[in-house]
């Protein structure tokens, strides 16, 4: 399984790009504010037709990176309950890579990705598959 913590507002519908690949036992954490355009409806058809596991959650903004403090609050929850699965934080944003460098460091399974295919990359990559 794995956790998806999407930063919407950075990565929009492009992030999303590869929900077919999802599985049922992943969750998907979507962080969305007031400046988030709309999601389109295929990606929304996209979540619903496979019956995912997703939770879209509006942030309190009013300061820079409000989102993003929000979006690693949750992360940081999350990974206290549950060690022993993957972790990727979906968005462009490098800030992260600090926060993905620290948690590797104590040997958690996080990733930062600015699309899904990327995550999905990345794994195939990990497990030898590389073509």
């Amino acid at each position: 399984m794995t956790y998806f913590f999407v930063d919407y507002e950075n990565v929009k519908d492009d992030g999303l790009d590869a929900i077919s690949r999802l599985k049922k036992e992943d969750k998907v954490a979507i962080f969305f504010s007031v400046n988030t355009p709309k999601m389109g409806i295929e990606v929304v058809g996209g979540f619903l037709s496979r019956k995912l596991d997703v939770q879209t959650i509006k942030a309190i903004t009013g300061h820079k990176d409000s989102l993003d403090h929000q979006l690693a609050s949750c992360l940081g929850m999350t990974m206290a309950k549950d060690r022993e699965n993957d972790f990727c934080i979906v968005t462009g944003d490098t800030a992260f890579d600090d926060l993905v460098s620290f948690w590797r460091r104590r040997k958690y399974k996080i990733y930062r990705v600015g699309k899904l295919t990327d995550y999905f990359r990345i794994k195939k990559e990990e497990n030898g598959n590389v073509k």
